[in-house]
């Protein structure tokens, strides 16, 4: 798998709450995996990217789905919804992930 650029959504009325997670910090530097990609991890790597793994929880009868960031300073920690989407014009996003945004998963308190 490889990985494509992915931009953020946000409510301009509302503002970002994620307590300056990655949808503040690294806004413009985000990537997920999709099949085909035109990056690779060496790629996203070289360019001090963050790549956005795919989280699905099971909850009751319910599937959710959302993103969170994968970097070393979260790893074991909880991350929470501060607000913002993830979404990418290219088609390779909606062939992976569906028609429509996902939650990003990037405040930790």
């Amino acid at each position: 798998m490889n990985y494509i650029p992915v931009h953020v959504l946000e409510n301009k009325s509302l503002g970002n709450s994620s307590n300056n997670g990655v949808s503040v910090t690294n806004f413009n530097n985000l990537f997920a995996q999709v099949e085909g990609g035109n990056l690779s991890l060496e790629d996203v790597q070289n360019r001090g990217g963050i790549i956005l793994e795919l989280v699905e929880r099971k909850i009751g009868a319910n599937n959710y789905k959302h993103f969170a960031p994968k970097t070393p300073e979260l790893e074991g920690r909880w991350t929470m919804f501060g607000g913002c989407f993830i979404s990418a014009s290219d088609s390779r996003f909606s062939k992976t992930y569906g028609n429509y945004p996902l939650a990003l998963h990037d405040r930790v308190e």
